[in-house]
């Protein structure tokens, strides 16, 4: 049975205007790797765009990544039209000149296929098909072999002639579901309303939990939808939300005549981070406005949010139960947003659907103030691991140590496992992007093997697990060393003899 190309179009439209990601965004990895070539041409991916380079002739086309996820949103659109084109072309094999006839002329291409062996449905569906170009969002004649592009260009409301190639990117993807399953699992994950709402990113320092959160936002900085701050055990409601504070303002010429000052002591209430983010979600809400957390555990989040913690029980993105906002801060949102408005309609607070709270949590911190259960249900919590992949950044970051280079991603991978082995925990592991660069041996020292001492092993010199050993010459035995050794002479030779007893190779 055929599927009606104008309700699955009109389906799939409605998904992609909610859905697709506006922003740059890049490309998930394992894309990237099933995906280095399309019908003819090779694909050269940078972070946020894809270079086409066309076998033949050896021009280059470039385009956003943007193009990608628009494409994975329409390919099961291009899935059902092909099968209504090879249907008329291959299976009843309706000629170019009949085809043409039966546009916008319906009695025609019931005749047309009259002699048809075909189910009822599907009779009327082709009928519509050749001779109601519009019911299929339809430009272009069906004869033509590229009639496909029209409708993809009318449903992704792309008018620039260069992105037809969408089209294109289309027809691939219907024929690689693996590729497809990955661009729409990324736009899933970012769209969902897990992600949508608030969710918390945990995992080993260094494993790229604020990238993650670039990467939903953007990499752009200052950007006015966006506002970011860091816990710590200093942060409080007020310092989140906001309160009155004394300010100075000038004095009115009545006041100056009778005072002569020209300044006089106002108190007003000061907006912070969570009201600020609050503001521009209801003035812009068409738009998704970002609040992010960074360090969440850092700071005591019962004291920090106080009942706001009840906001964040949604249902479909708004909250699920109100709470009534305190005098000050009701009066400043009545004059930000009008007492009409639902974010403090009858003085309560409402957090809409396009406010999406981000953060961050190190799991290796040992946080001063343990969250509560009742404030952690309400967060989504995503894992963000490991990652020892060679094909990303941080697979090229070296370690050098004197005229040795050793791989960073071969020595994070044999450390950790001692890591593990010795605390039966994956939190003091490092993650890739512990450093952000390759180091040489005085930043090694100082950021690397200081964590290890001071983080997982000043306290085990007595255990059998104890990792900071060095070879010894003869590579048959091992000894081992304390941090304040890597500052002695033979530091150099100390380190290498580390790497060895690892098993990191030098390059």
């Amino acid at each position: 049975m055929l599927q009606n190309l104008h309700e699955l179009g009109a389906q799939l439209q409605e998904a992609y205007v909610k859905n697709y990601p506006v922003k740059d965004k890049a490309l998930p990895a394992v894309f990237k790797q099933l995906v280095k070539e399309i019908d003819g041409a090779t694909i050269e991916y940078n972070q946020y765009s894809f270079v086409v380079t066309i076998t033949s002739s050896a021009q280059k086309i470039f385009f956003p990544n943007q193009l990608l996820y628009i494409a994975a949103c329409f390919a099961d659109y291009y899935k059902a039209l092909s099968e209504y084109a090879r249907i008329i072309k291959m299976d009843l094999r309706i000629s170019d000149n009949d085809i043409k006839q039966a546009k916008d002329n319906k009695e025609y291409a019931q005749k047309v296929l009259s002699n048809a062996i075909l189910e009822d449905g599907d009779r009327e569906l082709l009928v519509q098909f050749l001779s109601d170009y519009n019911w299929w969002f339809g430009g272009k004649g069906i004869e033509r072999a590229d009639f496909y592009i029209s409708p993809i260009l009318s449903l992704s409301k792309l008018v620039n002639a260069s992105q037809s190639y969408v089209a294109d990117l289309c027809k691939y993807l219907a024929r690689n579901e693996k590729a497809l399953k990955a661009l729409k699992d990324e736009i899933s994950s970012v769209n969902s309303d897990n992600i949508s709402h608030q969710i918390i990113y945990f995992g080993a320092p260094g494993t790229g939990k604020s990238h993650k959160v670039r990467e939903i936002i953007g990499e752009e900085t200052n950007l006015p939808n966006v506002f970011r701050t860091t816990f710590h055990p200093d942060t409080d409601y007020a310092s989140f939300v906001g309160c009155y504070k004394p300010s100075m303002r000038p004095t009115t010429s009545a006041e100056k005549t009778l005072t002569g000052k020209e300044e006089e002591i106002a108190y007003s209430f000061v907006p912070q981070v969570f009201t600020d983010a609050y503001v521009y979600a209801y003035k812009h809400p068409t738009e998704t406005t970002y609040l992010v957390l960074e360090e969440i555990n850092r700071g005591n989040c019962a004291q920090i949010f106080g009942d706001l913690f009840q906001l964040l029980d949604r249902k479909d993105g708004v909250s699920e139960y109100k709470i009534k906002a305190d005098n000050d801060l009701a009066k400043y949102l009545v004059a930000q947003l009008g007492e009409e408005s639902e974010g403090i309609k009858d003085g309560k607070l409402c957090l809409p659907a396009n406010l999406s709270i981000l953060a961050t949590m190190n799991t290796s911190d040992q946080s001063l103030f343990p969250m509560d259960s009742a404030f952690k249900r309400r967060w989504e919590w995503e894992y963000v691991p490991i990652n020892y992949s060679a094909d990303i950044l941080s697979g090229s970051f070296d370690i050098t140590i004197g005229e040795k280079v050793y791989s960073w991603v071969e020595f994070i991978q044999s450390v950790n496992k001692h890591i593990f082995d010795l605390t039966q925990s994956e939190d003091k592991q490092m993650g890739n992007f512990f450093i952000k660069h390759s180091v040489d041996e005085s930043e090694f020292k100082s950021k690397v093997m200081f964590y290890l001492w001071y983080e997982v092993l000043r306290d085990e010199t007595g255990n059998n697990k104890y990792f900071f050993r060095q070879n010894t010459p003869d590579g048959k035995d091992s000894t081992p060393f304390t941090f304040k050794d890597l500052y002695e002479k033979d530091a150099q030779e100390t380190i290498q003899q580390f790497m060895a007893y690892l098993g990191v190779a030098p390059k």
